[in-house]
């Protein structure tokens, strides 16, 4: 009986190689989708900056935006599921749909199954800590940074029904 070797999956970063050395297609959705991934996924490894979870999330998705525009000229739609979101970044996929459903009742991003809509890219990139000026949108640092340190912070921000807090 012959013997079987199986490869677990790759992670984004290395599976990009074989495409590094082939001409892109100007139509070749897929691509474009696969070279973005990798290059956020790379980008946010390379960070030195402690995050938690959530701030790597926000950073990714920060980064996917700018790569893929850059090769798209698309904005605020994102081709990204939930399930290849969990796999760059090594967390389980019950912790990024519990993270993106948090984006969601914070009015930052819209989802469905296969694609994110971002909303608010002022606050995406705040809870991130990425540089806002490279995808044109400017964070100021004087306002405060939600994570998961900080939950009184980030649940004051949104009622019980998911409706932004108001402060009179």
């Amino acid at each position: 009986m012959p013997i079987r070797f199986e490869m677990p999956p790759l992670p984004p970063s290395v599976a990009i190689l074989p495409l590094l050395f082939q001409a892109p297609r100007s139509d070749d959705e897929d691509w474009n989708v696969t070279v973005s991934l990798a290059a956020a996924c790379a980008a946010e490894r390379a960070c030195l900056e402690p995050r938690n979870s959530r701030a790597r999330l926000a950073y990714l998705l920060c980064e996917f935006a700018f790569q893929f525009g850059r090769r798209t000229g698309a904005d605020n739609n994102l081709p990204l599921d939930r399930s290849e979101i969990a796999q760059a970044l090594g967390i389980s996929l019950v912790r990024v749909k519990r993270i993106l459903g948090w984006l969601e009742l914070s009015r930052v991003v819209a989802s469905d199954a296969s694609s994110i809509r971002i909303i608010d890219w002022h606050r995406l990139c705040q809870i991130g800590r990425y540089e806002g000026l490279r995808i044109g949108a400017p964070v100021d640092p004087d306002q405060e940074v939600p994570d998961g340190s900080a939950g009184q912070a980030a649940a004051a921000m949104v009622t019980r029904a998911g409706e932004p807090a108001c402060f009179v």
